[in-house]
């Protein structure tokens, strides 16, 4: 199944895990759902990004991303760090192929 994401004129897919996708890809996707777009990722906008890939549990899997990656605990994926993090545990633990750009 396909989720399609639009966002200023922007478009693009996102299937479920198993999913290949660039960094950049990812990071555009994930920024799709900065709904107040303050340049953050916040745990509501982490957790409706995780129901968009229609992943069972959404809410435990933000938190468990949550804890897993906000190392300055401010509720809020906002460092080139944390989302470097935060790519990781995707592939980990969402089932999500994520490369380098190339």
């Amino acid at each position: 199944m396909e989720v399609v994401h639009k966002k200023s004129a922007v478009s693009f897919s996102v299937q479920r895990p198993g999913t290949r996708m660039s960094v950049a890809e990812f990071t555009q996707w994930l920024g799709s759902m900065d709904s107040n777009d303050d340049g953050v990722i916040s745990k509501k906008e982490l957790e409706k990004a995780i129901k968009g890939l229609h992943l069972l549990f959404p809410a435990w899997k933000t938190k468990q991303a949550f804890a897993a990656v906000d190392s300055n605990d401010n509720g809020l994926i906002d460092t080139d760090e944390e989302l470097k993090e935060l790519i990781e545990f995707a592939q980990t633990n969402w089932g999500l192929v994520i490369y380098e750009d190339e």
